[in-house]
């Protein structure tokens, strides 16, 4: 039997998982419950970087494909968040 994975406590080393507690409908409930306005808040605000599109504003199109590669990021990460495996966080800044 391999020592790899084993930790002071016993239990060898293993993915996080939800844990199998009464708590965790609460925190089902809790997800259906936040979900949809963090979502929709989220869908707003890219709304709002579309209005840069407008005419009162002069970009060029390498600052536009800065702004669509930073919201890709940022969608990968929550992806990445949400499927429970790390992603790598990229600030945002023109070059």
């Amino acid at each position: 039997m391999s020592d790899a994975g084993y930790q002071p406590n016993g239990h060898a080393h293993e993915q996080k998982r939800a844990p199998a507690t009464p708590l965790a409908p609460d925190k089902a409930d809790r997800f259906q419950r936040v979900a949809p306005g963090r979502v929709q808040g989220a869908l707003d605000a890219i709304g709002r970087v579309g209005y840069l599109a407008d005419s009162r504003y002069a970009y060029s199109p390498a600052e536009a494909e800065q702004i669509v590669r930073a919201l890709a990021l940022a969608v990968e990460e929550v992806a990445h968040k949400l499927d429970r495996t790390p992603a790598e966080k990229t600030p945002f800044a023109f070059e």
